[in-house]
């Protein structure tokens, strides 16, 4: 990012990918919109551009205005058994849940003070 007068600019913000989303769906994608009734949460959800819609559009969002990305959806694509019963968007709390959030914010974080 940069000023008028050339002075670089330090990101005031940073953007995050949505987490996955792991309901039962027809299509594979895990989002809500698409749920059909279940009593569980899938344990994968693909990697598609159904699942990653909004962070496709978030991630052209960053790189028009240059804000950095925390990119997160890989980390929990495979943790749908961090949900609570049928609950499949929010995740449990634990330290070890969200140590690689913590972990990769911290490093982007670092990368840019």
């Amino acid at each position: 990012m940069y000023r008028p007068n050339n002075r670089t600019l330090q990101p005031k913000a940073i953007l995050r990918e949505s987490f996955p989303q792991h309901f039962v769906t027809l299509d594979g994608s895990g989002l809500y919109p698409a749920a059909i009734p279940a009593n569980h949460c899938l344990t994968h959800v693909e990697f598609n551009n159904k699942s990653m819609f909004f962070n496709h559009a978030l991630r052209k969002s960053a790189e028009k205005y240059k804000v950095p990305l925390h990119k997160v959806w890989h980390f929990y694509n495979d943790r749908g058994d961090l949900h609570r019963y049928r609950d499949c968007t929010h995740y449990c709390w634990s330290v070890f849940t969200w140590m690689p959030f913590v972990n990769s914010l911290y490093e982007l974080v670092t990368l840019y003070s």
